[in-house]
């Protein structure tokens, strides 16, 4: 259920962008593999479909049957050129690429933009609903989702110095037991949410005055190969198969 405050903040100002190249070096096709008879990238979709928060919905992406799918799902479907769609393309440059096109061919302009990339398909739309009224009420120019990060596997860090001798990177200022170490927090890429205008200065998420949206590490996996790939479809699935037999 939506907070009442957030009535205020639906806009048509307000664009969510999901990029789904067609390409995949470690997973090929990754975005259109199935869960529950449905492409990755659909959850996504649904998750932005579900949040209300704008009817401008756009599907990023290089291979037409990604594009065929993302409309028949509700998305509207935006074609990327190739040099766009590649393994090193930074995640900002499609949104940059559309928020200039839309601009230059409908007259669209917005104000701000939410980047859901299709890899994180456990986000939810009360995800979508909670970060997103987090960045219009506390102003800040960006927001970014994470999760808690083992402070042993941050604190502890081991620096190779040499081929098969290390130091701890910080050396004893954190050589304590983990109920004493401090916490930290990692971008889980689920949710990106930044002003447009912050967003073409910058040319990146993370900018000054960035806001972070904690999400519990069961919705934080981010599809980087196949072992992440089956663990995502086991829970999808799972819960699926619990809500049809209640």
């Amino acid at each position: 259920m939506m907070p009442d405050s957030f009535q205020k903040y639906l806009s048509e100002r307000t664009i969510i962008v999901i990029p789904a190249r067609g390409g995949s070096k470690r997973l090929p096709r990754k975005n259109c593999l199935p869960i529950a008879d449905k492409p990755l990238f659909y959850y996504s979709v649904a998750a932005a479909r579900n949040s209300l928060i704008t009817p401008h919905i756009y599907v990023l992406s290089d291979d037409d049957e990604i594009l065929q799918h993302a409309h028949s799902y509700g998305a509207i479907p935006f074609k990327l050129p190739l040099e766009l769609a590649r393994d090193t393309t930074e995640v900002v440059k499609p949104s940059l690429y559309a928020l200039k096109i839309l601009k230059e061919t409908k007259e669209l302009e917005f104000d701000d933009l939410i980047c859901l990339q299709p890899t994180s398909p456990l986000r939810t739309a009360e995800d979508i609903v909670k970060s997103y009224l987090q960045f219009k009420e506390t102003g800040a120019n960006s927001l970014v989702s994470v999760s808690e990060v083992d402070p042993h596997f941050f604190h502890w860090v081991v620096d190779e110095y040499e081929p098969g001798y290390g130091k701890l990177y910080f050396g004893e200022k954190f050589l304590k037991s983990r109920t004493e170490l401090p916490p930290v927090y990692s971008p889980n890429g689920a949710i990106k949410i930044m002003k447009i205008n912050q967003l073409f200065n910058v040319r990146h998420f993370f900018g000054e005055k960035m806001a972070i949206y904690k999400m519990p590490k069961e919705r934080s996996i981010h599809i980087a190969d196949g072992f992440e790939f089956g663990l995502c479809k086991n829970i999808i699935e799972k819960n699926i198969i619990d809500k049809t037999t209640k």
